[in-house]
């Protein structure tokens, strides 16, 4: 039987197969390619190299990315988000996981609450009303800082020119809104599952 050699190297997803590519854990957990391999590359999530190029296990992965209900009430979120209507549709699923949440209405007040508490991530909205500080000024102010908490960016007019700054920070997850609810459950276990591994490394 003869081998078709225009599929010999077709990539399918497979849902047994034990190993895989960025491209397959980034539509796996709906989360931007670039976020998986920089995530690799800094040693946030399990992974290995194979000839030059990143592959994950999907055990160790499914491992990693158990249900958010392992942290129930565990973690601390700032909201930061100009509009109230948003900050209102990303508050209510994170509260359904039993996550305490803080709301911000502008940069400064977010600067206020990260001087006075302690968060386990920050949902940061990039771009605000004309003449006010944006989301790229916090990220300035917490390096300045050493503030390092993780972040994930909820954005749903950012340009890819801010999005390409905005990977200078380190960030950990962006997401664009409307956000659904599975989404934002993954990007928050993400976030409580890479914190529990850095602790162990």
């Amino acid at each position: 039987m003869s081998t078709d050699p225009k599929n010999k190297d077709k990539d399918i997803l497979d849902p047994n197969d034990r190993i895989m590519k960025a491209e397959d854990l980034s539509a796996l957990l709906s989360v931007p390619l670039r976020t998986i391999l920089r995530l690799a590359k800094d040693g946030r999530i399990p992974a290995l190299k194979v000839g030059g190029r990143w592959r994950f296990e999907r055990d160790v992965i499914e491992h990693w990315m158990k249900d958010i209900s392992s942290y129930r009430g565990r973690g601390k979120v700032l909201l930061v988000d100009d509009n109230p209507a948003d900050r209102q549709s990303i508050r209510r699923p994170l509260e359904h996981m039993n996550l305490m949440v803080t709301e911000a209405g502008s940069i400064e007040e977010a600067i206020d609450w990260i001087r006075r508490d302690k968060y386990d991530a920050i949902l940061l909205d990039l771009v605000f009303p004309e003449k006010q500080k944006s989301g790229l000024d916090l990220l300035d102010w917490m390096g300045e800082e050493g503030k390092a908490i993780p972040i994930i960016i909820a954005s749903g007019y950012a340009n890819g020119e801010m999005l390409q700054e905005v990977l200078k920070y380190g960030t950990f997850v962006i997401l664009s809104k409307p956000i659904l609810k599975e989404q934002l459950k993954e990007a928050c276990a993400m976030v409580f599952r890479w914190k529990d591994f850095k602790k162990k490394q």
